[in-house]
């Protein structure tokens, strides 16, 4: 293995035709995005996101969530809804990801069984060099050890797992202080699944019902508590 610091390299067009090869030979990138550091995969391969859990160290019963280039794409991942593509269209790309129920494109062992699934879609350079590239959805988590610090920068994510990945692009310090907003859409009035960077004032412009009375931890609780078991050995 190559040492973990030769995994890092800065931001630049070579770079990201690097990661986008890597990530089509079913291996693992870690990219900047709008909030934190994230480490993506080909959602499609079964293997590579078994590492990206593997690598995390992360729970079995903890669904991943999913970037997409723009939100053309929700229609074939998942289920149309109303008040997700009203805001959706209002402010993407921003730190907000909308949990809608999924379709059958989405592969089981991505959202651990669940009937529903994540999309986000980020505006930093990374991402969009990237997807201009390989225009496809990724599978996602934020680059950093299960229940680790939130990964700000190239070296924050080459600490906690440098050794799992494939490829760091270094982008340079992030300036955000939360992780994404998770907004869960599948049942009504939507639920604030995670509070983040995005502010819910805009939220409530737009669903001003939306019940914000839910912890993130008990959100948690909840989903995992809803995965099915066949996907914790995976």
């Amino acid at each position: 293995m190559i040492n973990s610091d030769k995994r890092i390299k800065k931001l630049d067009l070579n770079t990201i035709k690097e990661a986008a090869r890597i990530l089509d030979q079913g291996g693992l990138v870690v990219l900047p995005s709008d909030t934190n550091y994230c480490i993506h995969c080909d959602y499609k391969n079964p293997n590579a996101v078994k590492r990206l859990y593997d690598t995390k160290k992360r729970s079995g019963n903890s669904p991943l969530l999913m970037t997409v280039p723009d939100a053309s794409y929700i229609s074939s991942l998942a289920e149309p809804n109303d008040h997700a593509l009203k805001l959706v269209s209002q402010y993407w790309p921003a730190p907000f990801s909308v949990i809608l129920l999924r379709k059958p494109k989405v592969p089981d062992f991505v959202v651990r069984g669940l009937q529903t699934v994540g999309l986000g879609c980020h505006k930093h350079p990374a991402l969009k060099m990237l997807f201009r590239l390989r225009p496809d959805a990724l599978a996602s988590s934020s680059a950093n050890v299960s229940g680790g610090p939130d990964p700000k920068s190239a070296d924050e994510v080459a600490k906690q797992i440098a050794l799992g990945v494939d490829l760091i692009v270094d982008g340079g310090h992030l300036d955000s202080r939360h992780a994404n907003t998770l907004i869960d859409f599948s049942e009504y009035p939507p639920v604030v699944a995670r509070s983040g960077e995005f502010p819910l004032e805009l939220v409530r412009q737009i669903i001003p019902d939306i019940n914000d009375t839910v912890t993130n931890e008990q959100y948690k609780t909840r989903t995992q508590g809803q995965v099915s078991k066949v996907w914790g050995a995976i």
